[in-house]
């Protein structure tokens, strides 16, 4: 994946005129001074001429036209289904069966482990990631293994047509090709079709997809860059910077690790950065002014070579590296469902056909195998099955199913934030305070409402970022904060006018005889719901209501509870200087309801109730 390595010729080198040659089998025929790549390089050895792989390749072989000898790439295994009979399930066959498969699957799980832990540390080192190759290759579950083991156990017995008895009872049927899958979910919405493999458990958690014939798992992950995790938060799809340069020499990119900004690389011969072209045409032995536009040829250099014309991505969760024992999600990492991926846009996965160097020489136009090229074929297709490689032209965006940042995002997040609502609030409290008296705090925004550069990494780069983080924040805390204004505005006028009104409606119910409290208005108090509330429509409708409702209360309490507002305005009129020989104004408004004039008492505030229509005193 995004790979290129300059070729060492000479001692330890991995190819050159004079040394070491593929074999048929996909191991180089010269072992390894280094302990642990021979040690990997022997186990690959040992699994490739292992009588069930043997048996296999003959068996390809007389279906195609493979040399018998010729390896098997079986990346994630041969996917051959189990399907139990319906009357033997969880019979004693069954049980063993389960036994046996499952040791088989410990054993093969084993030779992984073994295979990784030697290539550990060794991610780089070509002769590593050709032995591990070799390993993953022959290192998986296969019919013929299962039945070979089945025949060691007595009772036991697996017919030609793969249906597996015990003690002559039939138990299940191993399932090859399209009978180990079933469909679950027909295409619809947008969605390929769905399927999932027969086990002895049933059907598979596992979904896959169907791409050119090869069922593959739905799931995929890609180590993105940060373009292309803008494009993701932008709501567009994924797609490699040079998309539109299919067939131009390019050199591919790097990024800052702060901005994230793309830097188109320094061609440099001597270090091997040469354009695709180049490249292309040094290995080809051609002189060709434009790489053709076809799908096996750009895979290829994709693979060899990524310089951002197509996108690599992958089967596995697991970490991979790329040649030079790189990672690929510096950035982040994305997860996505194949099944929303149109199959056009999957040029090339790890279950197509492998790379023949006289393919590849075909498509520019050679009709003799350049020297170099059968080399540089073998590797790019290692790199296909040790990384379980899907090479695309393009992810759409509603096919991202997650995505999972670097340590440096999420440090870059959070010292955003921090300094973000810092000024958010000061703005927001500087415009409500000085507008409408409040002391308040704005309602804290949530990630999705913080303007954070997509594309930026790090703390210290969060802290450079301040004279945009400081623009936004008080632009944005002002916009709320002048709707927080409008409705607290609203919402003390509305109460006012509100409150009478439920005075007046409350008063007129009451019976004939019933004394009402004064209706003396009081002051609108600060809205309940402090900080919550935008906008003069909602404040026009809370006042609204809750004037109303405690202009009612009011009416309905009678004299002896007369509004705690009112009872505090008599007194801060009493201590304003009005004395016994200068009475205090009445306040109290003259009150009509329906033209009707309500009648009040001049003592204690006491006003009684207004009488019905059709009512005699």
């Amino acid at each position: 994946m995004k790979s290129f390595e300059q070729r060492r010729d000479g001692p330890g080198g991995e190819h050159s005129g004079q040394g070491a040659q593929r074999t048929g089998s996909g191991a180089s025929s010269a072992p390894s001074s280094h302990p642990r790549v021979a040690a990997l390089q022997a186990l690959g050895e040992r699994l490739n001429q292992g009588p069930r792989v043997v048996a296999q390749a003959k068996r390809a072989a007389s279906l195609g036209s493979r040399a018998p000898d010729a390896p098997i790439q079986r990346v994630g295994g041969a996917k051959f289904g189990l399907r139990v009979e319906d009357a033997a399930r969880d019979s004693e066959g069954h049980q063993h069966l389960r036994q046996v498969h499952a040791a088989y699957k410990a054993e093969i799980q084993d030779l992984k482990v073994a295979a990784a832990g030697a290539f550990a540390g060794h991610e780089g080192d070509r002769d590593a990631q050709t032995a591990y190759s070799d390993a993953l290759r022959a290192a998986e579950l296969t019919p013929q293994g299962l039945t070979e083991r089945l025949a060691d156990i007595e009772g036991f017995a697996v017919a030609d047509d793969g249906a597996i008895s015990f003690q002559g009872v039939p138990v299940a049927n191993i399932l090859e090709g399209d009978a180990a899958y079933s469909l679950v979910a027909p295409a619809a919405n947008g969605l390929a079709n769905v399927y999932k493999k027969h086990t002895l458990e049933g059907l598979s958690d596992t979904d896959y997809v169907r791409v050119r014939g090869s069922m593959l798992r739905r799931k995929a992950w890609r180590g993105i860059t940060p373009p292309e995790r803008k494009a993701l938060k932008e709501g567009r799809p994924l797609r490699p910077l040079n998309a539109g340069r299919r067939t131009e020499g390019r050199l591919g990119y790097n990024f800052d690790a702060s901005t994230g900004a793309p830097e188109e690389r320094v061609r440099n011969v001597e270090a091997g950065r040469v354009s695709d072209l180049e490249w292309l045409n040094r290995h080809a032995n051609t002189e060709l002014d434009a790489i053709p536009d076809d799908p096996r040829l750009l895979s290829f250099l994709q693979t060899r070579k990524g310089v951002g014309k197509l996108l690599s991505a992958r089967s596995t969760p697991g970490d991979i590296t790329s040649n030079h024992g790189v990672g690929f999600s510096g950035y982040g990492e994305v997860e996505f469902d194949l099944a929303r991926v149109p199959a056009a846009n999957i040029l090339h996965h790890y279950k197509d056909a492998p790379f023949r160097a006289a393919e590849l020489a075909a498509l520019v136009g050679q009709d003799v195998v350049p020297h170099d090229l059968p080399w540089e074929t073998d590797r790019a297709n290692e790199t296909v099955l040790r990384n379980r490689e899907l090479v695309l032209s393009e992810i759409p965006h509603a096919a991202v199913t997650g995505l999972e940042d670097t340590d440096d995002r999420k440090a870059y997040e959070a010292q955003f934030t921090q300094d973000y609502l810092r000024y958010y609030e000061e703005a927001y409290q500087d415009v409500v305070g000085e507008h409408t008296g409040l002391i308040e705090s704005p309602p804290a925004p949530g990630p999705e409402d913080i303007p954070f550069i997509p594309d930026h990494y790090s703390a210290l780069q969060a802290r450079t970022d301040g004279a945009y983080l400081i623009a936004e924040a008080r632009q944005r805390a002002t916009q709320l904060a002048h709707t927080r204004v409008e409705y607290v505005e609203a919402w003390r006028a509305s109460y006012a006018n509100a409150w009478k009104r439920g005075w007046e409606d409350a008063a007129w119910e009451l019976p004939e005889n019933a004394e009402a409290s004064s209706l003396d208005v009081p002051t609108p108090v600060i809205p309940e719901q402090t900080g919550e509330g935008f906008g003069d429509v909602d404040g026009a409708h809370d006042g609204g209501a809750e004037g109303y409702a405690a202009g009612e209360a009011a009416a309905r309490s009678g004299p002896a509870s007369s509004s705690s507002e009112s009872k505090r305005q008599e007194s801060d009129e009493d201590q304003s200087g009005h004395g016994d020989d200068e009475p205090a104004p009445d306040k109290r408004p003259s009150n009509k309801k329906k033209g009707r004039d309500k009648k009040s008492a001049g003592k204690g505030g006491k006003t009684k109730a207004p009488q019905k229509p059709g009512k005699r005193r």
